[in-house]
């Protein structure tokens, strides 16, 4: 997880990873805090002094306990629009598209309250810092480089391998996907040694802008980058990165569509009994939420 994105990811995709968790308990002391969960991230990836972890406290918390008050009933009801596509067993394009377009209106929200203070954050990170940010993002490419380093004939093996991998994130929306499910990734992906080289390649020329960036320690310009975080088209806007990026929204947005309509009975009752059980965690964090106030 990258600290920049932090305004897109990490409070508005933060809620619904947790209720996955089991025990009801559990569940609520995570809930209850949140906010200190996200400056432990965020402190894992930017080795933060306790100054710096002191200033970032504030509006970590003050925009989680926004995200709770004000936009939990939102996401809630979000989940039963959802609900509703999975019981008539049908999600097409541009109700996908509408679902995307909710969720990013709350991630320009967070970006908005988060940036100047994180922008004042990241422009403190000394040399040190950066290189431990490096370092902990270059570790989310082993698998990839890995992968690409095996010769033409050890490779088809070790693809499989990676499609598998892949395709066991989707388990617990779908359940297992079939054989055939896995060939829709890999097509509508557009997956092979060149594009995952193409991917690993601009993968890391993001990351190469936003450490130069870094380095520089020029408040407005990350206030900038932060703010362009939330937009469609992301902070680093090179010609080459953006057709990048486009192609790969539209791909994994082709898969999705097509994984929908592939979805025998047995997964649509899958996903449906996810998505209630999520709306039944959120309405009892919503009742406890309300309680404290």
């Amino acid at each position: 997880m990258n600290p920049w994105r932090f305004p897109r990811k990490i409070l508005a995709g933060f809620i619904l990873p947790i209720l996955i968790l089991s025990g009801c308990a559990y569940k609520r002391m995570i809930f209850n805090n949140l906010d200190w969960l996200v400056v432990y991230q965020m402190d894992s990836y930017l080795d933060l002094t306790d100054a710096q972890e002191k200033s970032i406290k504030i509006p970590v918390h003050d925009t989680v306990n926004w995200l709770k008050a004000e936009r939990l009933p939102a996401i809630t009801e979000l989940l039963r629009d959802v609900q509703k596509a999975v019981e008539a067993g049908r999600i097409d394009a541009k109700t996908y598209e509408s679902w995307v377009a909710r969720v990013n209106v709350w991630r320009a929200e967070i970006t908005e309250r988060v940036t100047p203070p994180l922008a004042l954050l990241l422009k403190q990170l000394d040399a040190g810092q950066i290189e431990h940010l490096e370092k902990k993002l270059n570790k989310s490419d082993r698998h990839l480089v890995k992968l690409l380093e095996h010769n033409d004939k050890e490779f088809p093996e070790e693809f499989a391998d990676h499609v598998d991998d892949a395709a066991s994130k989707y388990k617990f929306w779908f359940g297992k996907l079939r054989k055939d499910q896995k060939v829709l990734l890999v097509e509508k992906l557009g997956w092979n040694r060149a594009t995952l080289t193409e991917k690993l390649k601009q993968r890391r020329r993001s990351r190469e802008f936003w450490m130069d960036l870094l380095r520089k320690h020029d408040r407005d310009q990350l206030v900038t980058a932060l703010r362009n975080s939330a937009e469609p088209e992301g902070s680093f806007r090179d010609p080459e990165y953006l057709r990048f990026r486009k192609e790969s929204q539209e791909r994994a947005q082709s898969f999705l569509i097509a994984l929908f309509a592939s979805l025998d009975q047995d997964q649509w009752q899958h996903l449906n009994k996810v998505i209630k059980d999520l709306i039944v965690d959120l309405e009892s964090l919503q009742v406890t939420q309300r309680s404290h106030h």
